[in-house]
């Protein structure tokens, strides 16, 4: 059953390499030592799609 949980988890998870100044928190919840990205900030066709305010926390 873990096997099969890892590889679900690596199926939707994604690595993000941020800039100084980029606070997560304003579009994830950190849950367990993850982050986990909120509704609306990730599409299939475009990936992460973050604006300019992620950065004004």
């Amino acid at each position: 059953m873990a096997r099969k949980l890892s590889g679900r988890i690596a199926m939707v998870s994604i690595n993000v390499f941020a800039k100084p100044g980029f606070y997560p928190e304003s579009i994830a919840t950190k849950y367990k030592g993850q982050w986990v990205l909120r509704e609306g900030y990730y599409s299939t066709e475009q990936g992460l799609m973050i604006e300019g305010d992620t950065m004004n926390i």
